[in-house]
């Protein structure tokens, strides 16, 4: 587990930090949207997250877990997908299971080759 957040913080600080204007980024808050319902485990592993993420961010930057639930995985997903890929929106799914899912059904309203 400790491994796991060392990863996500070292992935987060290169995308925070790589570009010219990292002082200007984040200047509101970030968003983790979770395809699965309050409470289980997808939800606990992105508040914990947003909890670890916390000291690294500005003081007036929250980081919200918002849970999209729906149609077994496909709302959520389909909100990540559409969300502008500017930094604020941090997506929490089961990539296996959508993919799946996507070869399954002809039109889930996402592609995950296109995720970003």
């Amino acid at each position: 587990m400790k491994r796991t957040f060392a990863a996500v913080f070292a992935a987060l600080g290169l995308v925070v930090f790589a570009n010219s204007g990292h002082a200007q980024f984040p200047n509101r808050d970030i968003t983790i949207l979770v395809h699965a319902s309050p409470g289980g485990g997808f939800d606990a592993i992105a508040r914990a997250l947003g909890r670890y993420m916390k000291p690294f961010i500005p003081k007036d930057v929250d980081v919200i877990v918002k849970n999209v639930v729906g149609a077994g995985g496909i709302t959520g997903t389909v909100a990540m997908y559409r969300a502008k890929p500017n930094g604020y929106t941090i997506g929490h799914i089961y990539a296996d299971g959508m993919l799946g899912t996507q070869m399954i059904r002809s039109n889930v309203g996402y592609d995950i080759d296109k995720f970003t």
